[in-house]
């Protein structure tokens, strides 16, 4: 299969897709969300005279998309951060939760503890950190094909050996992927097989 440019950025949004989507569901099982939604549901309460919806979970995705979005949109690497910069702050409650550092403490914060406690395990909240830690190594590989075929675009290569040059780096790019997950022991996959 030959991949282009269109297709290059069709993986960059199913990659952020997913980043958002399993940070977004972290938040969700996490207490914060809990907080944050009833304390918004007061603001619009006591701006707006309406009936307000208890349930602020499709409003909240809404708010947290669109300007995903228009990051996506705009495509240069330091976007592709700032999405990733999102997703952790998404996810971060729940990372906390986990920690052996009392760091609520250390900063001699006046919140209780209980405050970032999540539904998720320990094994969940580590898989999702591990699969957005995994999708912005594949955002900045991809990131780095699509330079190189603008760069090689500029100087006139024709459109075939762009498509031969797309496919062959993002094959590469896949392969140091799934190396991630080897390296990080998050398959039971031999690495090498010995036949």
């Amino acid at each position: 299969m030959r991949l282009g440019y269109k297709q290059i950025r069709q993986i960059e949004l199913i990659v952020i897709f997913l980043m958002v989507g399993i940070s977004f569901y972290s938040f969700l099982k996490n207490k914060v969300y809990l907080l944050t939604s009833s304390a918004l549901q007061q603001i619009l309460f006591t701006l707006l005279p309406l009936e307000v919806h208890r349930e602020l979970t499709l409003a909240l995705l809404i708010a947290v998309i669109a300007p995903l979005l228009h990051l996506y949109a705009k495509g240069q690497e330091k976007h592709m951060e700032r999405i990733y910069a999102i997703s952790w702050l998404m996810h971060l409650p729940s990372v906390l939760y986990y920690s052996g550092l009392d760091w609520l403490e250390a900063i001699s914060a006046q919140l209780n503890f209980q405050v970032f406690e999540t539904e998720l395990s320990f094994w969940d909240t580590l898989l999702i950190g591990a699969i957005l830690v995994g999708g912005r190594i594949l955002l900045f590989l991809t990131s780095n094909v699509r330079k190189t075929l603008e760069e090689l675009q500029k100087r006139g290569a024709d459109e075939d050996d762009l498509m031969k040059v797309a496919s062959g780096m993002t094959f590469f790019a896949l392969i140091d992927h799934r190396n991630f997950f080897h390296i990080s022991g998050l398959t039971d996959e031999p690495y090498y097989t010995h036949d």
